[in-house]
């Protein structure tokens, strides 16, 4: 497997300030699945509905859709995980960037670009949590109560257990 973070490590270093520390880069994307509002239940678990088909209820929809997706986006306007998922939608080639000062959203090829950053000290957790259908899901929560759900790989699990690991040692 390559290791991205040697291969690139020229580029990957204009994307940190002096003194830090790159500890491992990865590629993510972004899959979306359940969103939810922090502190909020969504509307449809309370809702039937006659659909002109027959009687659908959105409760039996959003089981579905947290069965094939998971819950990918904890979240309210402003919020940290917000910003995250922002940033890996509006990249052409997403990478998740760990430091040991930050954990940012970067593209390292063809040229080397940072989307977003925050400290390690707003960061929780950066943790490999399996999904069914994709091995390699990395869940990033925020002290702001935020989280979003990242697919670091879909049948492979070594590049999000790479970046958890990353985050767990560089404390």
């Amino acid at each position: 497997m390559l290791d991205t973070l040697k291969l690139f490590a020229d580029d990957i270093a204009t994307l940190c300030v002096p003194g830090e520390t790159p500890l491992a880069v990865g590629g993510v994307m972004y899959h979306g699945g359940a969103e939810r509002a922090v502190g909020q239940v969504d509307p449809r678990w309370r809702s039937v509905r006659f659909d002109g088909v027959g009687l659908s209820s959105a409760r039996a929809e959003l089981a579905v859709e947290r069965m094939v997706g998971g819950e990918t986006l904890r979240s309210f306007p402003g919020s940290d995980a917000e910003a995250a998922k922002r940033a890996v939608e509006a990249s052409d080639n997403p990478a998740l960037l760990v430091t040991d000062r930050r954990v940012a959203v970067v593209r390292v090829a063809p040229s080397p670009v940072l989307h977003w950053a925050v400290p390690r000290e707003r960061v929780l957790h950066v943790a490999h949590r399996r999904h069914w259908l994709w091995q390699g899901r990395l869940e990033v929560a925020f002290v702001d109560g935020s989280s979003v759900r990242l697919v670091a790989g879909a049948l492979l699990a070594r590049r999000a257990t790479r970046l958890a690991r990353a985050w767990a040692g560089g404390r």
